[in-house]
């Protein structure tokens, strides 16, 4: 996959996303977008799922029990989330206008009781596509050099397990700044860029297939799956605090929807 060449036609996408030519293709997509997100929430709900296979075994298995969150993440986040989801539509023109057209995936069965649907495919050699909507700090921090494998490893897992369903040796991760305007304005502000710098459009990366983590990743999906056949809370995979003894939060513990009910199961570790 030529990297270079494939940033400078997505550009060349954008800018025709307000002509005719872009209204058509959207009018296109329109039409199959329903399903797709309905097949994308089968996916997000399976348990485990691609996109959350990380996480702490304790946290998975009480959202597959149906155990009641303890609180709701904030409506920002889940604004946001929304509106990355509807957003992959614009992104598809984008790539069609290109002249890499993109295909609506499939459901696949990854493993025993995980479901798998990449964002896209792209037509020639079938390459699964992943769109990220990000928050200005997690932007700066790809455009600046952090690679996805060391950034975010959720996102990575991802997309080693959409190219081991479709037998491919390389996928794509495309992210925007959820907020271009601000972050560049910000930006502008150091010294570093300076008041002419110009915010990227996106963040592009050629992600590799890694067989070796392929393995762990389904191997960790089979012991998710023997969680679920036993009503015993499997062992928590962090120190279990929300907060630390100066009042700061602890991640990811501070953000678990479960962290009473996990430290009711498991106890409260002491510093």
């Amino acid at each position: 996959m030529d990297k270079q060449k494939l940033e400078d036609a997505l550009l060349n996408g954008m800018k025709k996303i307000d002509s005719m030519q872009g209204v058509v293709e959207l009018e296109k997509i329109a039409s199959s977008v329903p399903k797709w997100l309905s097949d994308h929430f089968q996916m997000e709900h399976s348990n485990p799922s691609p996109s959350s296979i990380n996480r702490c075994r304790s946290q998975q298995f009480y959202y597959a029990k149906g155990v009641e969150l303890e609180n709701e993440p904030p409506i920002s986040w889940k604004r946001r989330a929304a509106i990355g989801i509807m957003a992959e539509a614009y992104w598809y023109a984008v790539f069609n206008l290109s002249g890499y057209r993109l295909l609506f995936p499939s459901i696949y069965k990854c493993g025993v009781n995980m479901l798998a649907h990449p964002d896209a495919l792209l037509v020639e050699g079938l390459i699964p596509v992943e769109f990220k909507d990000k928050t200005g700090f997690q932007y700066k921090k790809l455009i600046e050099g952090a690679k996805l494998a060391e950034f975010d490893s959720g996102e990575y897992s991802q997309l080693q397990l959409y190219m081991y369903v479709t037998n491919t040796s390389e996928s794509i991760y495309l992210a925007a700044p959820a907020d271009p305007q601000m972050l560049q304005t910000t930006m502008r502000q150091k010294k570093q860029y300076g008041n002419e710098y110009n915010l990227p459009p996106f963040y592009l990366e050629v992600v590799n297939r890694n067989d070796k983590y392929i393995e762990y990743l389904l191997n960790r999906a089979d012991i998710l799956t023997e969680d679920l056949k036993s009503d015993s809370v499997p062992p928590r995979e962090y120190l279990g605090l929300a907060v630390d003894k100066g009042g700061h939060k602890v991640f990811p513990c501070y953000y678990c929807p479960f962290i009473e009910r996990c430290q009711k199961d498991q106890g409260v570790p002491r510093w």
